[in-house]
């Protein structure tokens, strides 16, 4: 079998042999067209001879409906825009944070059809936290999805994976694309195999400083936020050095914040209550469990 990856604007065909071996050459090549919005086609040609079989995702990270004697798939994908590099105040290098913003990384109708799957659809809950010695309700609902045995503790509470929803595993396949797109290390693209989702009903639910930096996430780990609804403060500041400015980021709807690097060693995050009268939103943090830290 072979894949023949055709793009409108190189106005050339490159024939790979799909396996295991090249399947970053194929999803690099992928990724490439997404991010200068050209015209990425895949063409299965399978001799008649041969059994046709459906390739592994891990392998070829798209999807056909079917797989005969030859299919062809045509993507088109939106042209991601360059993310804004979250600076200091006063236009110097956040030090020691690597840190992109996406503003409008998913839009118009798409963006209100993933908010309103995620309301209705999510198996949404509210734990007990206990704060300086007493027990209350954690100030908004939260979920966790991934896969199978992927467990996650933070504040004391253990949260076990509900199954990805299409919804979910659509979202988390374009976060790693705009993730991967900026990843430095070719030899480490990243996948992730679980999702906190929170939701802040009003503008009485919030989230303290902290940072994510439990050991079941690894050194440096990468974080990829996702917010629909209601526009929130984000604010950083650095865990060590009072002098440097806190640092505030609305995220509004569509947007992606990408946290990397040494960041969550050394800033923490935090949204806070707000007594305007304010709707409902939605956050998604995908991240990568290590389930021997």
């Amino acid at each position: 079998m072979q894949l023949a990856i055709c793009t409108s604007f190189l106005k050339t065909t490159h024939k790979i042999p799909v396996s295991s071996d090249n399947a970053s050459e194929i999803k690099k090549s992928y990724l490439s067209c997404c991010y200068t919005n050209i015209t990425f086609s895949v063409q299965f040609v399978v001799p008649a001879t041969i059994t046709p079989s459906k390739p592994s995702p891990s392998t070829v990270a798209l999807q056909t409906d079917s797989l005969n004697s030859m299919s062809k798939t045509v993507i088109n994908c939106n042209k991601l825009p360059l993310p804004e590099i979250i600076k200091l105040p006063n236009g110097e290098p956040t030090p020691q944070a690597e840190i992109l913003l996406y503003k409008d990384f998913f839009s118009g109708v798409n963006a209100q059809s993933i908010y309103q799957e995620l309301l209705n659809n999510i198996k949404w809950r509210q734990d007990p936290i206990k704060l300086y010695g007493k027990e209350m309700l954690q100030p908004r609902l939260t979920a966790w999805y991934g896969e199978p045995g992927v467990v996650y503790t933070y504040s004391g509470i253990t949260m076990y994976p509900q199954p990805w929803t299409d919804t979910l595993l659509q979202v988390k396949q374009q976060v790693e694309m705009a993730v991967n797109i900026n990843n430095t290390e070719e030899d480490k693209q990243i996948e992730f195999n679980s999702v906190l989702l929170n939701r802040y009903r009003h503008g009485q639910d919030s989230m303290g400083w902290h940072s994510d930096d439990e050991p079941e996430l690894g050194a440096n780990p990468l974080i990829a936020s996702v917010s629909f609804g209601e526009t929130r403060r984000f604010l950083l500041r650095h865990r060590h050095d009072k002098h440097l400015p806190k640092l505030e980021i609305p995220l509004n709807h569509g947007s992606l914040l990408i946290m990397a690097g040494q960041t969550q060693h050394y800033w923490q995050h935090h949204i806070p209550k707000t007594a305007k009268p304010i709707g409902e939103r939605i956050n998604l943090t995908f991240r990568v469990i290590r389930t021997n830290p």
